[in-house]
């Protein structure tokens, strides 16, 4: 029976095993997203798609969302032609994330266990997969990019294609397209200049359709650049919102987004802690986890593909913008990375002084191990669990807001939620308190989360 079950688990073979998983997936889906209220993130794409003209939505509406304008495009014939709005938002987001669980059951290498488990990861199943947001197409970019990777150098369009398309969706996407390109172009430099061709470089086929990308993405990226007086990640004007603070919790937040992708949920994304000494535990298992990876990507020849997007994702994160629903990108470019290390050398080929360890340790350690080795793919699976529930068996507020506002026919008024007024100059200041209001400059702007 042991041996029977070993058998299945570690089989590359697809069949009726991925058939059942993408169905039980589709269902699990389908069943949290019927009980799930859009949050306002999910509402404002949706008002975006139906109230935006068409060139709002291109060259306006981005520069204050962050944003490409892809998912609203999506969105705006159901929403123009009024189609319900939770239905057929939670439709097109299950039907984007379904078609990535499928590209990973059926065109991963990943072991039977490994394909079946992934799927129900928080990020893929509830994050991705219910609430209704672009990184469901992401998701699938990264995806079907690594099924293309093993074939980019003959098939260098289908490959580009898939980068194209995360450069549409997100600015995360943009960086992990761009990060890949410079990877490959090293490599494609490498493999001329040992020919001895070097000049034979600027009729290659694969640079000219990366220049092409790199025009599409410069594009992407004129289109989201923030107006001035945008919302940016808690900076209210556009005299705070080019400024910056760096320490030493900015250093380890590149370490704990790694930890965070997989299996712990270390970060106080409300407000970080300014102590370090506290965070001693969470400094000492991030850095042993980005660590290990680090060394297995370079036992597999894989290094610069996950630590050049893996660095520049934490840094942008660090200084410039994210929110917690952002880690699970990094948990699909893990998988990305996993997957192209399979693809080419069949299995997760493990560094010299981990099987020095495994040496001389015994059978039961050796159970104890590989049992934490499956916590990544256990825990999340915990996590989706009890999202699940807890969005099934509680209601969000805002539905009974809703509800409020169509009873006494109040849909035509401009309802303001909260609104603050920021006092130019220094509240320690006595002179703050006791000079009239018109000697200082007020900044307004609606606290989003009022």
């Amino acid at each position: 029976m042991k041996e029977k079950f070993k058998s299945w688990a570690f089989s590359k073979e697809h069949g009726k095993c991925d058939v059942i998983t993408l169905i039980i997936y589709l269902l699990g889906v389908c069943t949290v997203s019927f009980f799930h209220e859009p949050w306002f993130d999910e509402a404002q794409s949706w008002a975006i798609a139906r109230s935006g003209t068409i060139k709002e939505i291109l060259f306006e509406i981005p520069h204050y969302e962050g944003h490409p304008p892809l998912w609203h495009l999506i969105l705006a014939p159901f929403a123009k032609l009024g189609a319900p709005y939770e239905l057929s938002l939670a439709a097109v987001n299950i039907f984007f994330m379904t078609l990535a669980v499928a590209v990973l059951l059926f065109k991963s290498p990943f072991p039977k266990l490994i394909r079946c488990l992934l799927p129900f990861n928080f990020f893929l199943f509830y994050q991705y997969g219910v609430v209704s947001r672009p990184y469901c197409i992401l998701v699938l970019a990264i995806f079907l990019a690594a099924a293309c990777y093993k074939n980019r150098n003959e098939h260098p369009v289908k490959y580009l294609l898939c980068l194209a398309l995360m450069c549409a969706v997100h600015s995360y996407g943009i960086i992990i397209a761009g990060c890949l390109c410079i990877v490959w172009l090293i490599e494609i430099f490498t493999e001329y200049k040992k020919s001895g061709k070097l000049a034979g470089i600027l009729k290659d086929r694969r640079c000219w359709l990366m220049f092409c990308l790199l025009i599409f993405a410069m594009l992407v990226m004129a289109a989201i650049v923030p107006d001035e007086n945008v919302y940016l990640g808690g900076k209210m004007s556009s005299e705070t919102e080019k400024k910056f603070d760096f320490s030493c919790i900015n250093i380890l937040f590149c370490f704990v987004i790694f930890s965070d992708s997989i299996i712990t949920s270390f970060f106080n994304y409300a407000g970080v802690p300014s102590e370090i000494a506290s965070q001693i535990p969470v400094i000492v298992v991030s850095i042993l986890l980005v660590a290990l990876f680090v060394t297995i990507t370079y036992r597999n020849k894989k290094l610069l593909t996950f630590l050049l997007p893996y660095g520049v994702l934490s840094i942008f994160g660090s200084f410039v913008y994210i929110s917690p629903h952002h880690i699970g990108v990094i948990t699909a470019f893990v998988i990305f990375v996993l997957w192209i290390i399979v693809d080419e050398s069949g299995k997760v080929l493990l560094p010299e002084y981990m099987n020095k360890i495994s040496a001389k340790i015994g059978k039961k350690l050796k159970v104890i191990v590989k049992a934490i080795a499956f916590l990544p793919l256990l825990i999340p699976i915990a996590w989706s669990c009890t999202s699940s529930y807890f969005d099934i068996r509680y209601p969000y507020w805002f539905d009974e807001a809703a509800d409020f506002i169509k009873e006494y026919h109040l849909d035509d008024y401009k309802i303001m939620g909260y609104w603050q007024q920021v006092l130019n100059g220094e509240i320690d200041d006595d002179a703050f308190w006791n000079v009239d209001e018109a000697d200082y400059m007020w900044h307004d702007y609606p606290n989003l989360q009022g």
